[in-house]
């Protein structure tokens, strides 16, 4: 997948990055006759490292990503992580050249692992802080998106809908209450616009009228792991369907499907693998 190969070149990018910072400094180290001025130099050179690292990201460390899944922060990490690695690694190759050039008790292995082990274990947390921006980028990669705009018509309504269930399922485990489905905040994330929970056929898009109501007899089903399309005979199991109570969080067990039907003589019903069908009432 492109988004692997792309997150194995920053692995292997920082890599390189610490690599240079500790030849940089060896170098540096086995050329210096000042120390105190070299000290300095180096000090200046952490310092710019850290301006641009963590002050470049600063505009990225609010919250960019609703639900559970916060990035802003895990960037802010990311950044000082990088640069306590490149310090590390270029202050310990100073050290190693200064061992040497002037051959000095100890000599450079001491340097050499304390690089290792710090440069190594804030590498470690780049790496694993990595993984949630991964996920953030491959689900938004991956999955089904619509135009958000305001006057879809009902079965597009549904299908946005329907996205608000998955992510609800994926954080819970379970299905939503009936009493408070629409309120739920996993399930509001996912849907970009509240015209969408309203019926066109019903309602203005503006108005206390929604005209959907959930099955009832799913509030609160556990998954136990799987997808909401997963689970068994999702194909045939009504979620979400044209209903006669316009009430907000409307849920019954279908008892409220319009007669004659709302959408010439039809109702749409969503199914809980997501596909919808225009059914005739009996």
């Amino acid at each position: 997948m492109q988004v692997d190969a792309i997150l194995n070149l920053v692995r292997g990018v920082c890599i390189g990055l610490c690599v240079a910072a500790f030849v940089a400094g060896a170098v540096a180290g086995v050329k210096t006759q000042d120390v105190n001025r070299s000290g300095k130099r180096l000090a200046l050179v952490v310092l710019v490292i850290a301006l641009l690292l963590i002050g470049g990201t600063l505009p990225y460390a609010v919250p960019i990503f609703h639900g559970k899944l916060v990035i802003g922060p895990v960037i802010s990490m990311l950044a000082i992580y990088l640069t306590c690695a490149l310090a590390a690694a270029l202050l310990g190759g100073f050290g190693t050249g200064r061992k040497r050039s002037k051959n000095l008790p100890g000599g450079a292995g001491v340097y050499v692992l304390v690089t290792g082990v710090v440069t190594a274990l804030a590498l470690a947390s780049v790496f694993s802080l990595l993984n949630p921006i991964v996920a953030l980028v491959k689900e938004y990669g991956s999955a089904k998106k619509y135009d958000p705009q305001a006057d879809k018509s009902c079965t597009e309504n549904l299908k946005s809908i329907y996205l608000g269930f998955e992510k609800y399922v994926e954080y819970n485990d379970a299905l939503p209450p009936a009493e408070t489905w629409e309120d739920q905040d996993d399930f509001k994330g996912a849907i970009q616009k509240d015209e969408w929970l309203h019926c066109p056929a019903v309602s203005n898009r503006h108005d206390t009228k929604f005209g959907y109501a959930y099955n009832a007899a799913l509030a609160g089903r556990k998954l136990n792991g799987k997808k909401l399309e997963e689970m068994p005979d999702a194909a045939k199991t009504p979620l979400l369907y044209d209903s006669t109570d316009l009430a907000k969080d409307a849920h019954d067990s279908l008892t409220s499907l319009p007669k004659p039907g709302r959408h010439g003589g039809k109702n749409n019903i969503l199914f809980c693998d997501g596909h919808i069908e225009s059914v005739a009432p009996k």
